[in-house]
């Protein structure tokens, strides 16, 4: 094998691993988005058992962690855009 062919050769298995390094980010990235739809319908359907049921003072404190929960998420969704 000549010294280019194994330039050729190392660029080659470089690209692969950066390519795969890449698909490997969107799909983190995409179950972080997907995580953050759940943690968004946790939100509403706080809000929607709020709604329906009469309870004393739980209902606030239920809806306060489900909306940490959901910036929470867009926060860990933001960092890993950031990182990644």
């Amino acid at each position: 094998m000549t010294p280019f062919e194994k330039i050729l050769q190392s660029l080659a298995e470089v690209d692969l691993a950066v390519g795969l390094m890449l698909i490997l980010k969107w799909v983190y990235v995409a179950a972080l988005g997907i995580y953050l739809a759940f943690a968004l319908i946790v939100v509403r359907q706080v809000g929607l058992m709020g709604k329906t049921l009469d309870g004393a003072g739980l209902n606030t404190v239920v809806q306060v962690v489900a909306w940490i929960h959901f910036l929470a998420s867009v926060a860990v969704l933001l960092l890993a855009l950031g990182i990644l």
